[in-house]
């Protein structure tokens, strides 16, 4: 019995491990203003990025 609560938990923990770093690209992405291609994009049509835009605010 001991077993299959020990295997539960570890499919639990790994399925864990997987989500939080499939959250932590996201959040990566997040802080770089979506990218360097949609930088790049912002760009391309003269506008600065939301945080260049507040840094001069």
């Amino acid at each position: 019995m001991a077993k299959k609560n020990d295997l539960e938990r570890n499919k639990n923990e790994d399925r864990m491990r997987l989500l939080v770093s499939g959250l932590e690209r996201k959040l990566d992405l997040v802080k770089k203003g979506g990218g360097a291609k949609r930088i790049k994009k912002e760009h391309a049509k003269g506008k600065m990025t939301a945080r260049k835009t507040l840094c001069f605010v």
